[in-house]
Parts: C-alpha cells; sequence; structure tokens
C-alpha cells in the first residue's frame, strides 16, 4: 500500500478559503453591529420626549434638566421692561389723583376749570393708554408657562388701572360740578351789576316833579349830547340856564323836584359825575340815573 510522502501538499487546506471564511464572518459581525447603531441613531433623532429628540432629551437629562421635565418659556427682556414702566406710570396717577382734588378745591376762575379739566381727561386717556398696553402683553402670554411673568400681577395692574379711571372721572365730574356752579354765580353777579347800573324807574310820586335828562353819545363827534326835558343844553352854561328854569317852573308847583337821567352805555362814567355835581349846585338834590344800552 503506497503511502503519500511527507510534505505532499495533496492532501493540505488551501489558504485562500480560509481566508474568504474569515472576511464573510467579519463582514456578518459589522454589519449586524454597524446597523443597529444607525437604526438606534435614527431612533434618537425621531423618538421625542418633552417635544424634543430624544437624544436631546437625554442630553438635558445628563445636563440636570431631566428627560421629560418641559422647560418653561421666558418673556422677553424688552417686553418685561416696558410693563414695568406701565405699572409704575398706573402707580404715579394715584398721587397725580391726590394733587388734582386740592388744586380742585382752589379754583375759582371758570378759565382755570376749563384748562383743569382738559389736564384730567388727558390724564384718564393715558391711564386707558396703559391699560390697553398690559392687555396686550396678557393677550400674548395668554395659555403659555412663563418663567419670568406672573400674570397674577398683570390681572393686578389692569384694575388697579381701572381704580385710576374711576377716580379720575369723578374728580371730572366734580370740575363739571364747580364750573356750573361758578357760572351761574357769574350770571348772578352780572344781574346784580345791571340792577345797579339800571335801576327800575322809580314812579313818581304824586307830590314829586321830575326833570328828565337824557344822555346820549354821538360817535361821529365824540361828545355826549345832553336834553332837558327835550331842550338840547350845548355847553355847561346852557345846562345850568335849562336846569335853573326847570326847577324854577316846578317848585311853584309846590312839589319835590327829582332829575331823572337817562344815559346809554358808550356815554363817559366822569360826564355822569359831572352832570350830577351841576345838578346839586343849581340844588337839585334827588337825582335818579339809568345807565342804559345806546342805540349803536
Amino acid at each position: 500500500m503506497a503511502t503519500n510522502p511527507i510534505g505532499n501538499k495533496q492532501n493540505q487546506p488551501s489558504p485562500k478559503t480560509s481566508s474568504n471564511a474569515g472576511r464573510r464572518i467579519k463582514l456578518i459581525v459589522m454589519f449586524f453591529t454597524f446597523i443597529p447603531l444607525v437604526v438606534l441613531t435614527a431612533l434618537m433623532f425621531i423618538l421625542r420626549a418633552n417635544d424634543k429628540p430624544l437624544i436631546l432629551a437625554a442630553i438635558d437629562y445628563v445636563t440636570g434638566k431631566g428627560v421629560g421635565v418641559k422647560e418653561i418659556n421666558k418673556v422677553d427682556q424688552g417686553v418685561l421692561d416696558l410693563l414695568d414702566k406701565t405699572v409704575n406710570e398706573i402707580t404715579n396717577v394715584g398721587k397725580k389723583i391726590d394733587d388734582f382734588t386740592s388744586e380742585l378745591q382752589s379754583i375759582n376762575d371758570i378759565k382755570k376749570i376749563e384748562e383743569f379739566i382738559s389736564t384730567v381727561r388727558l390724564e384718564k386717556n393715558n391711564v386707558v393708554k396703559a391699560r390697553s398696553r398690559i392687555l396686550g402683553i396678557k393677550n400674548e402670554c395668554e395659555g403659555r408657562e412663563l418663567a419670568n411673568l406672573n400674570m397674577v400681577d398683570l390681572d393686578t395692574a389692569i384694575e388697579n388701572s381701572k381704580i385710576k379711571e374711576t377716580n379720575l372721572s369723578k374728580i371730572e365730574e366734580a370740575a363739571y360740578a364747580k364750573m356750573d356752579e361758578l357760572q351761574k354765580k357769574g350770571r348772578e353777579d352780572e344781574e346784580v351789576m345791571i340792577s345797579v347800573k339800571n335801576p327800575e324807574p322809580k314812579q313818581a310820586e304824586p307830590n314829586q316833579a321830575e326833570i328828565n335828562i337824557s344822555m346820549k353819545w354821538d360817535a361821529s363827534t365824540k361828545t355826549t349830547v345832553i336834553q332837558i326835558n327835550d331842550q338840547v343844553a350845548n355847553n355847561k352854561e346852557e345846562l345850568e340856564r335849562l336846569l335853573r328854569a326847570a326847577l324854577g317852573d316846578y317848585l311853584k308847583s309846590g312839589k319835590d323836584v327829582i332829575a331823572v337821567v337817562n344815559a346809554d352805555s358808550a356815554v363817559p362814567d366822569q360826564e355822569i359825575t359831572d352832570l350830577s355835581t351841576i345838578c346839586k349846585n343849581v340844588q337839585i338834590e334827588k337825582i335818579n340815573f339809568r345807565k342804559e344800552k345806546g342805540d349803536e
């Protein structure tokens, strides 16, 4: 029986076949290692936690925020600054209301009352605008979880603005009431002045005679035309003569004599005073003046 000699290569395994098998094993191992990593990585981005990709949520967890902890929104700092400014404006109105109340008590002039009412109304409009700004911020942040804004504070500021507006409205009403009071008093004072300037003509008593004196301003000559019982006195001497003549006629009848002077509004007061002096010089002591509106 023949035997193969030592070193016969015919029965030895092929090195190439062994190498191919090793590569296949490596490929299989790489496939089952790499593919799960790819799938896992994709899932980390596809799957979400707290409205974030799972990988980002995992990072939050590692950094201390924790998976599933929802991040609370923050209001922009510019909005917060505007809110603080608006709330301060509303708060400062309280001091202005106290000042308005004190000022109203000291006003006794209709023009100043009108200016005061305009100022109060402007301040009230500013309060309304401030409340509108706060309502705008509230509507914008409604339903959001906020880290640096308390919605209760917004509601408090809104209610505070309504109180300030009401108080300003009360002051405005009080100012209108005072203006009506001043206007009424002004009309009463005017009626008193008219009554003093234009007293009702006194009826002649049975034992009394009247010398009727008319004083009218002539705008063309800038002089006062004086008539004594329908006779014109062209100068002071003629005026005295006509007065003495009328006085003498009435004294003969045994009656008391009174001079009734009707002067229009344009006659200078000094000329009325001068006439009064002339009447007394001719012994006419009783004088009744009526200053009326002229026919201008």
